[in-house]
Parts: structure tokens; sequence; C-alpha cells
């Protein structure tokens, strides 16, 4: 972990000092929002197993299904312009996870990340300090705690996870209002012959999906 905080703190010091010496703008603030997440994977997994099995899992419970589930995001982000170009650097606490319900119960499990994405983007102006803004970059995140034992104790889930992450919507002057999505492309599972039991079952992989709407002010 300690080894992880140093390469965290060198990446983004590397890029405060890029963006600081080259380019044409440059500004840093803080990031928070609401975060839609789900774990991709996890409702085919067990339609599979439940059509392998006979039907045995329908004696688990019936009515297996999986939603988004709500979280939040929070931390600080760094913007450095070039024109109309802008490379835009995030270190966030991520909280995401799923929800299931099974015979009319319902349970969320939160899985916590901290989270770097890095979006390159481009932002056009339609007239009195308004821009349109997309951009789209890669994330790496690191999973810190969470509500699932499992995930606590890193029996099932991986803690890193690695992927696409993609913004869009508008900047006025400090303030920066936009809609997200990350795309998971690690397989978080890490349980026992997972990799077997997906092989020969042709499961999908299991992945973070999250929807994020964000605000975030520059000092």
């Amino acid at each position: 972990m300690k080894t992880l905080n140093k390469v965290i703190v060198a990446i983004l010091l590397s890029i405060v000092s890029i963006g600081w010496v080259s380019a044409q703008d440059f500004k840093i603030g803080l990031k928070g929002g609401i975060n839609t997440s789900t774990i991709g994977g996890f409702k085919a997994m067990w339609d599979r197993m439940n059509e392998i099995g006979g039907g045995m899992l329908d004696e688990i419970g019936e009515n297996y299904s999986t939603s988004y589930k709500l979280g939040f995001h929070a931390g600080v982000v760094a913007q450095c312009s070039f024109g109309n170009f802008f490379v835009q650097p995030e270190l966030l606490f991520s909280q995401i996870g799923i929800t299931e319900k099974l015979d009319g119960k319902t349970e969320n499990s939160s899985l916590n990340y901290l989270q770097i994405p890095v979006y390159a983007g481009y932002k056009a102006s339609v007239g009195l300090g308004l821009n349109l803004l997309a951009g789209a970059g890669p994330y790496l995140a690191y999973g810190i705690s969470g509500t699932d034992e499992p995930f606590q104790k890193n029996e099932m889930f991986k803690r890193f996870d690695a992927g696409l992450s993609f913004i869009g919507g508008i900047q006025f002057h400090k303030i920066q209002i936009t809609l997200g999505y990350d795309l998971g492309l690690i397989d978080m599972m890490d349980a026992s012959g997972w990799k077997t039991l997906k092989d020969i079952a042709g499961l999908s992989s299991i992945t973070n999906q999250n929807i994020k709407v964000s605000f975030a002010y520059f000092f």
C-alpha cells in the first residue's frame, strides 16, 4: 500500500509539473458527484450456472436480478489546456458496487476504490465563457475497502482495476459539470478455479461499470 501511494503521488506530480510548465492554462480544483454502478457479468454468471445445474440455483432463490447501485465520488482534479485541447487527471475516492435482489430481498454491495482517471479531450466555445467538452482516457483503480467480506479479505475480487473513462459536459469559467462512464476492462473475479470455470462454462468477465454525474470547481 505504501508503494502504491508513492506511485500515485509520483504520477500526479509528473502530470502537474508538465501541465504547469507547458500548458497555456493550468487549473486545479475539487470534484465530486454521484455514481450509479453495477458489476457486469454477475447476472449472466448466475443464469449460466443455473442452466448447467439444471435449475439447481432455483432451489436457493428465485427471481434473481441485479441493478445499478447508488454511490458517490470525491477528490481533486487538475486541467491542463492547450488551446481547445485539454488533459484532465483526477484522484478520486469512488464508491461503486452492485444491487442484488433475491426472493424479494435487496442487498447492496459497496466496493470503495482509489481511482485515477486521465482524460484527453476537446473544448468548444459557444460564447459568453461557456464551453462544451468531451474527453476520454484510461483509469487505474485500487480497492481499499468494501461491505463485502470477500472483497475486504481479497478472496473473491482483485484489488486492482483498470479500464476506460469517458466524459462529456459543460465548463463555465471555474465550474465544470459532466456526465461520465467508466468501463472496466479487467476481470475482477479472483476466486479459486474461476478461470477454468469461465472457460468451461463460457462465462463472461466480471467487470465494473459506472455511470457518473460530476461537479468540479477550479481555483
